[in-house]
C-alpha cells in the first residue's frame, strides 16, 4: 500500500499541473489507472487534494502553465493544442467520475462538502452544456455528474446546467428523430440527472413541461420500435428505465404534470396504439390514454428493470388519482401481481418492488385484497426471515412498510400477516441497527394494533408493549415519532397493554416528548405524544388523569391550546399558514382533547379539571378555542364545555357566570353562520341540553334561572331556528332542549 501511494504522489499530482501537454496527459492516464477499482487509492488521492487540480484542468485553467507555452503562431499547432487540451479534459473528467463513484469515496465527498465547495456540478455542467453534441467531452461529463448527484444533491446548480440554453432539448429531440447510440446515451444520462431534481428546486415550469413531454415521447418511441423488433436492446432498456425514472420523479414532485398524461399525451404518444413487445391491450383503451396503456404494456415486458420502472410510474399516477377508470381493472389483475413477482427479480434495486407495492395499495381496500391474493404477505415475510441472504436495510424497511400498508384496514389481511408469522419478525425489526428499519417496524405495529382482536392476542403474545416502549427513548427522532404513533393505539381503554405501559411510567416519557421544542423537526413527535396522552386519559380512573395533569402541568397544557388558537387566527388574517402554524394548532386540538377527556365521566373529574386549572385560566382557554378560526379546535373546545356542563349543578352555574363563553357559544349556533358547521352546532346544542337539565330536584330553581338567562340572551330563539336543519341528529337534539325548556 505504501508503494502505491508513493507512486500516485510521484507521477500524478505534480505532472497533472505540468506545462507540457504530453506529460500532463500521461499523468492523467496513469492516475486513472491507479485509482479505478482501488478504494484506498481513491481516498489517498482525495486526501492529497487532487480534485481541485482535476477541476482546474476541466475548466481549462491548468495551474502553473505559462502563457508562452500555450501560444502558437501556427494554425496546425493551435489545433493540436486544442485537441491535447480536450484530451486532458476528457481524462480529468474520467478520473473525477472514478473518484465520485464506488463504495467509500461518495461518503467522503459528502462529509467534506467537496461537491458544493468546489462547484463540481457547475464546472462539469458548464463543460457539458457548452461542448458540441458529438464532442468526446459530453458523455464523460454527464456520467460524472450522475455519479456526483447520486452522492450529494446540488439541485440549484444542476437545474441551472440542465436549463442552460437549448442543448438538453436538442439532445432529446435528436434522440427521438434519429436514435443513434451517442444520442441515446446522452438522453439516458440527462433523464437520470432530471430524476434527481425535487420539489424544492426552483424550476421553470414551461421548460420542465417541455422536457417531461420529450421523456414521454421517447418512452413511446422506444416502445413502438421494440414492438417491431419483438424486444429491446440493452441500450434501449437503459433509456426506458431512465426516462420512466424521470417521469416518475416529475409526477411525484410536480403533480400537475400527471394532468398532461390525462389530457391525452403528446403527438408522438397518439401515434402509438399498441404496447410493449409480446403484450396485447385493447386499442380503445390506448387510443384515449396511450401513455398509460404503454405503461401497462411495459409491465409485461421481458426486462425486470423496465417492468419496475413502469410500475413505479403507474404507482405515482395512481397516487395522484390519474389512472383512467378503464385501466383500474388492469391495475388489479395485471400490474399488482407482476409487482409482487418482481420481489424476486429486483436484486439490483433493493427494496424498490415492495415500495411500489406500498404506493399501489395505500388507502385502497381493493388493491390490498389483490395483494393478499397474489401472495404478497408470504413473499414479504420471506424478506424479513433471518438467514435470507444479503437483505439490505433498505429492502427490509420497504418490506415492513408494505406490510404496514396491507394491514391498515381489515382484519382479514391482518390475519394473513399473523399466519405468515410476521409478528415476531416485526418485533425483531424494532431492534435492528438501522433507524429506518426500526421506524418501519413501528408503522407495522401501528397498523396491526388498530384491531382489538390483534391487541388482545398476537401482539400481546409477541411482547409488542416492551418493544414499542423501548423505542420511545430511541436516539433517532423519526423512530420516536413512529413509536409514539403506535402507542396511540396500544394505550386505548380496551388494550390489555395499557396498564402495563402506565405501570412502566410511560406517562412521564410521553409528557417529555409532548414538551419537545416547537420545531418542525419535532412537530409530529409532539403531536403523536399528545395524541397518546389523550387516549390514556380517555375513560381512565381519576388517579391516572391527575397523574397526567401533574406531569404535564395545567399551565403548559392550557398554553398549548391558547398558542394554537392564536396561530390559527394569525394564518387567517395573513391568508397563509406556515408549517409551524399548522403544527401549533394541530397540537392545540390534541391538548384541548386532553382537557375534554379529563372532564369526561363523573362530576369529580370536572372538579379535578376546574380546581387544577383555575376558573379564570380554564375560561380563557375555552374562549380562545371557541373564537378560533379552526373549526376542529372550536369543536374540541365545544365538547370540553359539554363535559363540564354534564358534571353537576355547580358546574352548569359556573358556565352561566361566564358571559364571554355564552356569547361565543351563541355566535356558533345560527344555521347560516359562516364560522360554523354541523359538528360545531351539534356540540353547541349538547351544551344547551346539559345546561337545561337538572339532576338534583332541590336545585330546580337554578335550572329555571339558567333557562331564563338563555332566553334573555336570545340563545333559545336562535336554537329554535335549527328545527329545520338538514341534519336529522341535530334536529332531534334541538327537540330535546326545547322539551326540557317546556317542562321546566
Amino acid at each position: 500500500m505504501v508503494s502505491a501511494t508513493r507512486d500516485l504522489d510521484a507521477h500524478s499530482y505534480a505532472d497533472v499541473e505540468s506545462q507540457e501537454p504530453e506529460i500532463q496527459l500521461a499523468a492523467l492516464r496513469q492516475l486513472k489507472t491507479d485509482v479505478i477499482g482501488h478504494v484506498e487509492r481513491k481516498q489517498y488521492a482525495i486526501d492529497a487534494g487532487v480534485i481541485p487540480r482535476l477541476l482546474a484542468v476541466c475548466a481549462g485553467q491548468p495551474q502553473g502553465r505559462s502563457e508562452n507555452t500555450a501560444a502558437s503562431s501556427n494554425a496546425s499547432s493551435t489545433a493540436n493544442a486544442a485537441n491535447e487540451a480536450q484530451a486532458a479534459q476528457v481524462e480529468a473528467v474520467v478520473v473525477l467520475a472514478a473518484l465520485c463513484g464506488g463504495d467509500a469515496t461518495p461518503a467522503m465527498l459528502q462529509q467534506r462538502g467537496l461537491v458544493s465547495q468546489l462547484n463540481m456540478v457547475q464546472i462539469l455542467g458548464s463543460l457539458a452544456a457548452n461542448s458540441d453534441i458529438s464532442s468526446p467531452l459530453r458523455l464523460p461529463c454527464l456520467r460524472c455528474l450522475v455519479q456526483i448527484v447520486q452522492t450529494q444533491e446540488d439541485s440549484a446548480n444542476l437545474w441551472a446546467f440542465l436549463s442552460q440554453g437549448s442543448w438538453c432539448v436538442e439532445v432529446l429531440t435528436r434522440a427521438l428523430a434519429t436514435p443513434k447510440p451517442v444520442l441515446i446515451s446522452q438522453a439516458t444520462l440527462i433523464a437520470q440527472l432530471f430524476a434527481t431534481l425535487d420539489e424544492s428546486t426552483d424550476v421553470d415550469e414551461n421548460f420542465t413541461e417541455q422536457l417531461f413531454r420529450l421523456f414521454v415521447d421517447l418512452v413511446m418511441s422506444v416502445t413502438q420500435s421494440g414492438r417491431r423488433r419483438t424486444g429491446f436492446t440493452a441500450m434501449h432498456v437503459k433509456l426506458l428505465e431512465a426516462c420512466l425514472g424521470a417521469i416518475t420523479a416529475a409526477i411525484q414532485d410536480w403533480s400537475y404534470l400527471s394532468e398532461l398524461i390525462m389530457e391525452g399525451d403528446s403527438p408522438e404518444t397518439r401515434s402509438t396504439i399498441e404496447d410493449a413487445p409480446g403484450a396485447t391491450l385493447d386499442a380503445d383503451k390506448v387510443d384515449e390514454h396511450p401513455f398509460v396503456g404503454a405503461l401497462v404494456g411495459l409491465i409485461r415486458s421481458d426486462s425486470s428493470p423496465v417492468r419496475l420502472a413502469a410500475a413505479a410510474a403507474l404507482s405515482n399516477l395512481c397516487r395522484n388519482g390519474c389512472i383512467p377508470e378503464r385501466f383500474k381493472r388492469d391495475m388489479v389483475l395485471v400490474v399488482l401481481p407482476i409487482v409482487v413477482r418482481l420481489f424476486d427479480e429486483a436484486d439490483e434495486m433493493p427494496g424498490k418492488a415492495p415500495r411500489i407495492l406500498t404506493d399501489l395499495i395505500a388507502d385502497s381496500d381493493e388493491m390490498q385484497k389483490a395483494a393478499c391474493e397474489a401472495g404478497a404477505v408470504k413473499r414479504l415475510a420471506s424478506i424479513l426471515t433471518p438467514g435470507t441472504a444479503d437483505v439490505s436495510p433498505t429492502t427490509k424497511e420497504a418490506a415492513l412498510l408494505a406490510i404496514a400498508a396491507v394491514s391498515l384496514f381489515k382484519d382479514d389481511y391482518r390475519r394473513q400477516v399473523v399466519d405468515a408469522k410476521c409478528v415476531p419478525l416485526i418485533i425483531a425489526a424494532t431492534r435492528h441497527e438501522a433507524p429506518s428499519v426500526r421506524a418501519a417496524a413501528c408503522q407495522c405495529i401501528r397498523s396491526l394494533s388498530r384491531s382489538v382482536s390483534m391487541l388482545r392476542t398476537a401482539l400481546i403474545d409477541a411482547g409488542v408493549g416492551p418493544a414499542i416502549f423501548a423505542l420511545l427513548n430511541d436516539t433517532d427522532v423519526n423512530v420516536q415519532t413512529a413509536a409514539a404513533a403506535a402507542v396511540c393505539n396500544i394505550v386505548l381503554d380496551f388494550s390489555p397493554m395499557r396498564k402495563l405501559l402506565i405501570d412502566q411510567q410511560i406517562i412521564p416519557i410521553l409528557v417529555r416528548l409532548a414538551s419537545a421544542p416547537a420545531l418542525l423537526t419535532h412537530a409530529e413527535l409532539q403531536l403523536n405524544a399528545l395524541w397518546a396522552l389523550k387516549h390514556i386519559v380517555y375513560s381512565a380512573e381519576a388517579d391516572i388523569k391527575e397523574r397526567v395533569l401533574d406531569e404535564m402541568t395545567p399551565s403548559r397544557l392550557l398554553m398549548l391550546c391558547i398558542d394554537g388558537a392564536a396561530a390559527a387566527s394569525s394564518s387567517t388574517e395573513t391568508g397563509s399558514s406556515t408549517g409551524s402554524m399548522t403544527s401549533s394548532w394541530a397540537a392545540a386540538e390534541q391538548a384541548m382533547e386532553i382537557l375534554r377527556n379529563i372532564a369526561c365521566g363523573r362530576p369529580e373529574n370536572v372538579d379535578l379539571l376546574v380546581s387544577r386549572c383555575g376558573v379564570d385560566a380554564l375560561t380563557q382557554t375555552l374562549c380562545a378555542g371557541l373564537a378560533s378560526d379552526r373549526l376542529e379546535l372550536v369543536t374540541s373546545a365545544m365538547y370540553t364545555l359539554v363535559n363540564v356542563a354534564a358534571g353537576g349543578e355547580d358546574h352548569r352555574d359556573l358556565i352561566m357566570r361566564q358571559p364571554r363563553l355564552l356569547e361565543l357559544l351563541h355566535a356558533r349556533l345560527p344555521p347560516n353562520a359562516i364560522s360554523s358547521s354541523t359538528d360545531v352546532r351539534l356540540a353547541a346544542v349538547w351544551i344547551l341540553i346539559n345546561l337545561t337539565w337538572h339532576d338534583d330536584e332541590s336545585r330546580a330553581h337554578d335550572r329555571r334561572l339558567r333557562i331564563a338567562r338563555l332566553a334573555e340572551l336570545g340563545i333559545l330563539h336562535t336554537l329554535s331556528l335549527l328545527q329545520q336543519d338538514p341534519s336529522l341528529d341535530l334536529r332531534e337534539r334541538v327537540r330535546t332542549v326545547l322539551a326540557q325548556v317546556e317542562s321546566a
